[in-house]
């Protein structure tokens, strides 16, 4: 019984990526069919499927994290390479970002990750996203902390979004009540994020600075100058 609800969680979970990966491939498909874009939207449509794909492949991963036996499995890749993957199709979205290599978990970073700029696109300001993700790596004593920030312009006359943390009870207590049908996304990718993060010893936050709301995730880390490391968690479930 354990292992059915885990699987449903986990399904629950991949249909929420793959619900808004369609969403976005069909609305692309559709401005070209009107007419009212170039063949670089098919291109972009493509971009989204193929995610699609790859994240139907790490459906095992999620299952292991939704069932809590999940054991972190950290590489050491190219910091850009890594975010250039997770940013296919998503040309909105303005990186900046070391060139050098650090060692992360690339699943559960890219589950994280995937939700926050999903939530960015989806509830932000449509005209003007101004959508930037900023990585950075900052030494804390002997240890080495990686955070990736994401940054968007909030819709207009939206209400003041309230402060969030995925350690916080609530976040917690949401986590644990995901209904693996429900096909609406309000509220649900912050529970995904918060399932992900908790169990693998990372953090993440999000909050309002008068315009802005701002998603940071946080994970311990060690650079390296090999940017030749891999680029993403394709490696072991491709």
């Amino acid at each position: 019984l354990a292992h059915q609800r885990a699987s449903q969680k986990a399904d629950g979970l991949l249909n929420h990526i793959l619900k808004n990966n369609i969403i976005d491939a069909q609305n692309s498909i559709d401005m070209f069919l009107d007419k009212d874009a170039d063949e670089a939207i098919l291109i972009h449509s493509r971009a989204l499927l193929f995610r699609s794909k790859w994240w139907c492949k790490l459906r095992e991963a999620m299952l292991r994290i939704t069932e809590g036996s999940y054991e972190k499995k950290v590489q050491t890749m190219s910091l850009s390479r890594f975010c250039s993957d997770l940013l296919v199709g998503r040309p909105v979205v303005t990186l900046d970002c070391p060139s050098s290599a650090a060692s992360l978990d690339p699943i559960a970073c890219s589950i994280v990750l995937d939700n926050a700029v999903t939530n960015a696109i989806r509830h932000g300001c449509g005209e003007d996203p101004e959508l930037k993700l900023t990585v950075e790596i900052s030494d804390h004593g002997s240890a080495q902390a990686l955070s990736f920030t994401l940054m968007n312009r909030a819709k207009a006359g939206a209400p003041q979004l309230a402060n969030w943390s995925a350690s916080s009870t609530e976040a917690v207590h949401a986590c644990n009540s995901v209904d693996p049908y429900d096909s609406v996304s309000t509220g649900l990718g912050l529970q995904h994020i918060a399932m992900v993060v908790n169990l693998c010893g990372m953090s993440a936050e999000l909050w309002q600075e008068d315009a802005y709301v701002y998603f940071r995730l946080r994970t311990e880390t060690e650079t390296s100058s090999d940017t030749s490391a891999s680029s993403g968690p394709t490696n072991e479930y491709r």
